[in-house]
């Protein structure tokens, strides 16, 4: 039997915000989920904490850069405060594939300096995301993992389906009653 859950790891694109697959550059370009807002709010009242876990190797494509990056999380970070929710750390990959990295999901990385930072235990987290990717990554650290069918989610089912993940979603929000049962609320 598993643990329960005390951590929720999102991914960011198709799951917080729509994933337009060449990259949110600007601030202008992002474009929140609404769901995924009433989401972390829920997740916030319900005491769990939410933790972003996310590749974002356009930085290292040079497609922005670490200011654009930081601009656009701000903004992302601004609009779940307003709805209610909170992030407790946000942890990104800005490597490409090529440079090998540990923190590239579905290498561990990023998980394991969240843990450490933000005094949690990975076994008692879930990943929430919409990529195999996001799947492999919560099998590596020994997390439940749930699969968004919002993003790239509805395409990544059927690759998912060789390390399938806890369970599947509609999006965020259909996550969070799953979520708070494997918590024990």
């Amino acid at each position: 039997m598993m643990p329960p859950v005390t951590t929720v790891l999102v991914d960011r694109d198709g799951v917080l915000c729509v994933d337009t697959r060449q990259y949110i550059k600007s601030v202008e370009e992002l474009i929140l989920i609404p769901r995924s807002l009433e989401a972390v709010h829920r997740l916030a009242l319900a005491g769990l904490p939410v933790v972003i876990i996310s590749n974002q190797s356009g930085v290292g494509r040079g497609f922005l850069t670490q200011q654009t990056l930081d601009e656009v999380t701000n903004a992302l970070l601004a609009a779940i405060r307003e709805a209610g929710g909170e992030i407790a750390g946000v942890y990104y990959c800005p490597h490409t594939p090529e440079d090998d990295c540990p923190c590239r999901k579905p290498k561990p990385g990023l998980v394991r300096r969240a843990a450490s930072e933000l005094g949690f235990d990975p076994t008692r987290a879930v990943m929430v995301g919409d990529h195999l990717c996001d799947v492999q990554l919560a099998k590596a650290v020994g997390a439940r993992s749930i699969l968004v069918l919002t993003g790239q989610g509805a395409e990544q089912l059927e690759a998912a389906q060789a390390a399938p993940p806890d369970a599947v979603a509609e999006d965020l929000l259909a996550a969070v009653p799953l979520i708070l049962a494997w918590k024990g609320a």
